[in-house]
């Protein structure tokens, strides 16, 4: 797939959560299943540096590439706070907002959210961050980003952890496409990089190739990436779904240029709820090009797991959880 289509295919998924933005995020309220046993692994790796010896960071890098309204990390938030020798569950945030401390007067770790996404809206209308204070909001503009930061109010947390947002807005995909790295909208090396519900949106397997590649670079050594693959074909009726946006993409064109035969395969367009135009550009994952993904970073990281969740079927998606080297 050439530049120029795949510019236009990312054109139509950014309009698309421009004009769409408050509907999709009504939609998207609740954790998906599949990021319990991501956070498991996150806490795992956690006890686990603990238990050796080692002493862990007392700041949690969470990086959240393609963060959407923000939901993945009150996700984080809520299973880290229960999770026993992660938050340290037997301190309470101080009225003063300090970080509770366990019975050898140790205190939980900080939590930092590094997110990005293209659509700001998503991310200043949803509920979490909504949640904080007003003069506990740093925002700063830039040229081409902009940034909100954000320290969690102690009485929102359910444990003595507490934590920062930073939301930095930027166009992901054409910064892959074009091979710029991410690393400045999220500088500080990650314990985690989440990408979730947004692969599929990346056009070409060449710059999926160079979006897992990047995921990977933002992670510190030891650090875990996660990444949800929706593999929407597989379900009968997203199926039906995609074939009728496919066909009146035939019909009336999403763009001047489209042509069918330049698109791969597994490539499709879906609508949004009762309209069935083809509105946004979506790729269905095969278990294949899975196997490729994994290949084409198996120098700088390793698959520690890969499992299906998500959806009434439980297999919605298709999750790929590597270490970096």
């Amino acid at each position: 797939m050439d530049n120029a289509l795949a510019r236009e295919l990312i054109a139509l998924n950014n309009r698309f959560y421009a004009e769409h933005a408050q509907s999709f995020s009504a939609t998207r309220n609740a954790p998906w299943d599949g990021w319990q046993t991501v956070v498991g692994l996150l806490a795992d790796m956690i006890a686990s540096q603990t238990s050796s010896g080692k002493t862990p960071s007392t700041d949690l890098v969470v990086t959240d590439i393609a963060c959407g309204n923000l939901r993945f990390e009150a996700c984080v938030m809520d299973i880290l706070a229960t999770r026993k020798g992660t938050a340290r569950s037997e301190g309470a945030p101080g009225r003063d907002g300090a970080a509770g401390r366990d019975e050898h007067g140790q205190t939980g770790p900080h939590l930092t959210f590094q997110c990005v996404d293209s659509c700001a809206p998503l991310a200043q209308n949803s509920p979490f961050l909504q949640a904080m204070q007003p003069d506990q909001i740093k925002a700063a503009n830039h040229a081409e980003t902009g940034s909100a930061q954000a320290e969690a109010p102690s009485q929102s947390l359910t444990s003595n952890t507490q934590a920062s947002i930073i939301f930095q807005q930027a166009d992901i995909i054409e910064t892959v496409l074009t091979r710029q790295p991410l690393a400045p909208f999220c500088p500080a090396p990650a314990d985690l990089v989440a990408c979730f519900g947004f692969m599929h949106h990346v056009p070409s397997s060449d710059t999926r190739q160079a979006m897992i590649e990047q995921l990977v670079r933002l992670a510190r050594p030891g650090g875990l990436i996660a990444i949800s693959l929706w593999q929407f074909i597989e379900d009968e009726r997203l199926a039906r779904k995609a074939a009728r946006a496919d066909q009146l993409a035939e019909i009336a064109p999403p763009f001047a240029t489209y042509d069918a035969r330049a698109l791969e395969l597994g490539d499709h367009f879906l609508g949004w709820q009762r309209d069935s135009s083809p509105l946004r550009y979506c790729h269905s994952f095969s278990e294949a090009e899975i196997a490729r993904l994994v290949e084409s970073v198996s120098d700088s990281a390793q698959e520690i797991a890969r499992f299906s969740a998500d959806g009434a079927s439980g297999t919605l998606n298709r999750y790929l959880v590597l270490q970096r080297n």
